[in-house]
């Protein structure tokens, strides 16, 4: 049974607003028949409407009852039946919860719908749509929907994540297909809009704020408990997942793209808002045009709507951000950076410089490595290893450094003689090299041939005299060499060079 009211605003929504029989009925919580009963009924007060007078086991204990609600405006039927049985009462809790939907403080709250002129407000809100798989990880996958109330055009975007760059994100791409913005923004409660709340006073996010004060607009938080407040979003939210994502579970299936499901979305939303709805009984495209004239103009630069985090790059000249890491040049290991997160990039600056980008992954524990980076790393250490190699040659003395010079003069491949000079040092000992520079030095001859030579020659000198001074040892004396005539045999250049 519902009251007049009700019947009245059955009615009205129906014969006047167009709205469903259906949507008549998940609005207002009560069963089509009873909505379809109302439509029918021209006069609530005919006779032949009213309830039978009749009695009850009830009766005497609706007093009692009275008493109980007064005290407890929302204590159950169970409760009820519960304090009523030692009092007496016998009947059962059928016939007492028909008498308890009939009662003032009983009925659910009915609510007016509101319209707004061209241009003065759009309701925003998340929707909670599954999950996507991304490589190996699950991510919740959100849509993000904005509504203009007085149009009903609406726009929809899908995201990973429902932090502030991508709140941000979907108001900005929101703003310029309405190609305006609206004065009066209203949300839920959302930690994106109020951090807290205390009654009438709220304590805004102050990003958003910062947000709100670019693009002029007002921010309006419903209250506490109240969706109704922004009853044309939260169709919108229902309409997607009814609408949109019914029968499109393929869409979502591995191996699925977030933009692919936000291409098929636009292509879904162009015809949406091209419908005529159910409510203006117009096409929201053509609201649009009339609407748009009343909406706030656009800046001529979008807010930038990157997360920042200030950030230092590890040894490896990599950062951390979410589990995964990004590589940056070489020359950023050290100096303070700043993280730039969009949905979609990852930007690293130093001192306002762009040093690196990457694109932003939602998988987990990946690593993502620019070549150019890891290049000028391999380059670095060739030029760190050369340079100590100069260090370590010029510690041998005055005479490897005018060695070096006439090398320079000489025009050589610097760092090849340098590792050979080096080589020999280990093989023959510091100090035969040493001589074997200062002669070399003596002649000019600035090339690591030379010094090889030269090491050779006065070894061989003094293996010869060392046998000369020796008497009495004649074995292998008197035996001759003969040259080998090396045209005979064939020779594989290209096996001796491997």
């Amino acid at each position: 049974m519902i009251t007049i009211e009700t019947w009245a605003y059955i009615r009205r929504l129906y014969l006047h607003d167009g709205v469903s029989i259906s949507a008549i009925a998940t609005e207002l919580g009560l069963d089509r028949k009873t909505v379809r009963c109302a439509i029918r009924t021209e006069n609530f007060l005919d006779r032949q409407h009213q309830p039978r007078a009749r009695s009850s086991k009830l009766d005497a204990f609706k007093p009692a009852i009275d008493r109980l609600l007064e005290k407890t405006p929302h204590l159950s039927g169970v409760r009820i039946l519960e304090k009523l049985k030692p009092l007496g009462y016998t009947g059962g809790k059928s016939i007492l919860n028909e008498y308890l939907a009939t009662l003032p403080q009983r009925q659910g709250e009915v609510f007016l719908r509101l319209e707004t002129g061209p241009g003065e407000q759009a309701q925003c809100d998340w929707g909670q749509c599954g999950t996507l798989m991304i490589g190996n990880t699950k991510r919740l996958l959100s849509c993000l929907v904005m509504t203009l109330a007085y149009s009903r055009f609406m726009y929809v975007r899908f995201y990973l994540a429902e932090t502030m760059e991508h709140f941000l994100d979907g108001h900005v791409r929101a703003f310029e297909a309405f190609g305006g913005v609206p004065p009066t923004m209203v949300y839920d409660n959302l930690k994106s809009v109020v951090l807290q709340r205390h009654g009438k006073t709220i304590l805004f996010n102050p990003t958003l704020m910062d947000f709100a004060g670019y693009y002029l607009f007002k921010p309006e938080p419903c209250r506490i408990r109240a969706p109704h407040h922004k009853g044309k979003v939260e169709r919108g939210v229902d309409f997607v997942k009814s609408n949109f994502l019914a029968g499109r579970e393929e869409i979502l299936a591995p191996p699925a793209e977030l933009a692919v499901v936000n291409h098929q979305c636009a292509q879904w939303l162009a015809e949406v808002n091209r419908r005529i709805h159910g409510t203006t009984h117009q096409r929201p495209c053509d609201l649009l045009a009339e609407e748009r004239s009343q909406l706030l103009p656009l800046p001529a630069h979008p807010y930038d709507i990157a997360l920042k985090k200030s950030i230092y790059a590890d040894q490896q000249a990599f950062v951390h951000f979410q589990t995964n890491l990004y590589s940056v040049p070489p020359e950023a290991v050290g100096k303070p950076l700043v993280l730039k997160a969009t949905p979609y990039r990852i930007a690293l600056y130093h001192h306002e410089v762009l040093v690196a980008s990457h694109d932003r992954s939602f998988e987990k524990y990946r690593v993502f490595e620019n070549p150019e980076h890891r290049h000028a790393i391999l380059r670095q250490k060739r030029q760190a290893r050369r340079h100590k190699q100069r260090d370590f040659f010029l510690a041998l003395g005055e005479v490897a450094e005018k060695f070096l010079a006439g090398l320079t003069l000489a025009g050589a491949r610097i760092p090849y003689h340098l590792e050979r000079i080096m080589q020999m040092v280990d093989i023959y000992g510091k100090i035969e090299v040493l001589a074997a520079l200062e002669k070399a030095c003596e002649h000019g001859a600035y090339h690591c041939e030379y010094i090889d030579n030269i090491i050779q020659q006065r070894r061989r000198a003094e293996e010869s005299a060392t046998a000369a001074l020796r008497p009495g040892i004649k074995h292998g004396r008197e035996i001759r060499l003969q040259d080998i005539d090396m045209s005979q045999y064939h020779l594989n250049t290209e096996n001796d060079n491997e």
